[in-house]
């Protein structure tokens, strides 16, 4: 029994090994963080609390605690600067975190979103009422189904 259990043991350990993003430990306690691609996944619990005087507070609290409700946070850094055109006229351009500083490059920790491609059409029943619904990329320009690039939030580490 006791080869057995040692083989499970080290085979689990090898393919954790081989592995990493499938085993990669998770935020567990309040303010944890795991950071991956450049995206920051951050553990914030809180909970309702009453000051006494009619006003209700979100307040940190740990994970398993009465009325304790945590969600994942993801965050990513950000640089840009303010670029002028000289007539008054101001756009902003990416820049990298190592330039921060440089040329009026500033850098700030934002929600992190990523672009994605969503394809939907418009049903409507006959009687004034729609509905939308999704289709595949596949199906762009048959039956209505159109394609286009959204932002959407990031819910997961990549």
């Amino acid at each position: 029994m006791r080869f057995f259990t040692h083989t499970a043991l080290a085979l689990l350990a090898t393919t954790a090994l081989a592995h990493p993003r499938v085993f990669q430990r998770t935020p567990q306690r309040n303010g944890d963080s795991t950071n991956r691609g450049g995206i920051t996944q951050t553990l914030e619990c809180t909970r309702a609390e009453q000051d006494g005087t009619g006003n209700v507070n979100r307040v940190p609290c740990e994970d398993g605690e009465d009325g304790c409700t945590c969600l994942n946070r993801f965050t990513e850094i950000r640089c840009n600067r303010v670029l002028q055109d000289g007539t008054g006229n101001t756009s902003r351009e990416s820049c990298d975190q190592a330039e921060e500083g440089q040329n009026g490059c500033q850098c700030g920790e934002t929600v992190a979103t990523r672009q994605e491609e969503r394809c939907s059409r418009v049903l409507q029943d006959g009687t004034g009422n729609t509905s939308i619904e999704s289709c595949n990329k596949s199906e762009e320009g048959v039956d209505g189904c159109e394609c286009s690039i959204t932002t959407g939030l990031v819910d997961s580490l990549p």
